[in-house]
């Protein structure tokens, strides 16, 4: 038996055929998704920017509300017993 032929003019065209059909789907998703994935995008940025920074500055003033309230707590003169023994 000869060895068959795997390129025949018939499966190169199927195979081009496929190949160009691909490549305008692929085009044409390359051409519209980027229209639909960024559509409001800098709003919705800017909202979520928004959030985080009200969320950081909520996380500023409890930490400084906690420092000063240790700060209203310390007792300065058990510091001063603490070097005095020191020296």
């Amino acid at each position: 038996m000869p060895p068959r032929r795997l390129r025949t003019r018939r499966t190169l065209l199927v195979g081009g055929g496929a190949a160009l059909v691909l490549a305008v789907i692929i085009g044409g998703v390359s051409l519209v998704l980027p229209g639909i994935l960024s559509r409001d995008y800098d709003q919705k940025s800017l909202a979520s920017l928004r959030r985080q920074s009200a969320q950081t500055r909520q996380a500023l003033s409890r930490l400084l509300a906690s420092l000063e309230a240790r700060k209203e707590a310390f007792d300065g003169r058990a510091w001063e017993a603490a070097i005095a023994t020191l020296r």
